[in-house]
């Protein structure tokens, strides 16, 4: 979950319609499970068999948290992610997938100091995306055949640099150019 490994837990109330004036006055553990889940919490929770395989971290090393965080990330080093075996299941997410409150993060420092703003990541930016292009209105609608067979015409946004490369990294709404 993205919005996990990104430290993102805002994402839940704020997917849930709950006020949420202040990240620090939060308990989690007063939430029922209505509240917890996000829509790509729900996805995943659907469909838990799309989920197969993988590895992460230094496994020769056997501590358990090795797998999620191997301490190689620095947060200037994204191209680590591409190096198999280098990082961890956690650090690999952070480079290369955003949450609702930490994409394009970068944009959205109030004083241009990273360690003030509790949700800055530094990757993936706005940079490491052709999302340019889409707003520019040259980039073109992709025809993707679904699960169901069925063809689904839509922008979407590639992941370019700074860590894997990832074709369909978001789909843009009909409102997203406007925002």
């Amino acid at each position: 979950m993205p919005s996990h490994v990104r430290s993102d837990f805002k994402a839940h109330p704020d997917w849930k319609g709950i006020p949420f004036p202040n990240i620090h006055d939060f308990d989690p553990m007063e939430w029922g499970e209505q509240f917890v889940y996000e829509r790509f919490e729900d996805f995943v929770k659907r469909n838990g068999g799309l989920i197969s395989g993988g590895s992460g971290g230094n496994l020769e090393e056997k501590s358990i948290t090795n797998f999620w965080d191997t301490n190689n990330y620095t947060g200037s080093n994204p191209d680590i992610s591409l190096e198999s075996g280098r990082i961890g299941l956690a650090e690999y997410t952070n480079i290369n997938f955003v949450s609702m409150n930490t994409i394009f993060a970068e944009e959205f420092l109030s004083d241009g100091n990273p360690s003030n703003d509790i949700y800055h990541h530094p990757y993936p930016r706005k940079s490491s995306t052709n999302v340019q292009q889409y707003l520019d209105g040259v980039l073109h609608p992709e025809v993707v055949i679904g699960e169901d067979n069925v063809p689904d015409t839509s922008f979407y946004i590639a992941k370019t640099g700074d860590g894997e490369q990832i074709n369909h990294f978001l789909k843009p709404s009909y409102l997203s150019s406007y925002v």
